[in-house]
């Protein structure tokens, strides 16, 4: 039982977010886990590099090789931060990257400031709909101070599935 349950373990980019995903993977397979989460997008501002908009995708190609050399598996990609001003085409280059990868869900979060709940849940859905055109799914990820910041906020969300799919 305990050699299953190690098997389940996985390592999350966020706890060493400062450190280049492929080098992160390195890390990951010594240190013995058999799962990583990649975070692919990291805020900050456009002159670092790191908008959705800018993820190179050779870049993706050779850690999609450098997981699998290592024996890594992909848990999920890191991470959709939903806001009301966000279109859910925005992330498609993560969702593209995070299907090259393997992964099949994508944690997201939502940002304070949507004009209702009911608001912040038609975007959401938005978002859910652009993933799944990638084969993925959404995982929503409470944070204390955003829009959705307590597991009751999160049980009241509705599920990716549960969502109208999107218009081709």
């Amino acid at each position: 039982m305990a050699d299953a349950l190690l098997q389940r373990l996985s390592l999350c980019h966020g706890c060493m977010q400062d450190v280049p995903a492929r080098d992160f993977a390195a890390a990951a397979a010594a240190a013995g886990f058999p799962r990583v989460t990649i975070r692919l997008i990291r805020e900050g501002p456009a002159d670092e590099g790191y908008p959705g908009n800018r993820i190179d995708v050779a870049g993706i190609r050779d850690l999609r090789g450098r997981m699998s050399d290592l024996g890594l598996k992909l848990e999920e990609v890191e991470y959709a931060a939903i806001a009301p001003e966000t279109q859910a085409s925005y992330f498609r280059p993560l969702f593209e990257a995070g299907a090259e990868l393997g992964a099949r869900q994508v944690i997201a979060i939502v940002r304070p400031g949507f004009a209702s709940e009911a608001a912040m849940e038609e975007r959401f859905g938005e978002v859910c709909a652009e993933a799944r055109a990638f084969g993925l799914s959404l995982l929503l990820e409470f944070i204390a101070g955003n829009g959705v910041s307590t597991l009751q906020d999160a049980g009241r969300m509705r599920p990716c599935g549960s969502m109208p799919s999107r218009r081709a």
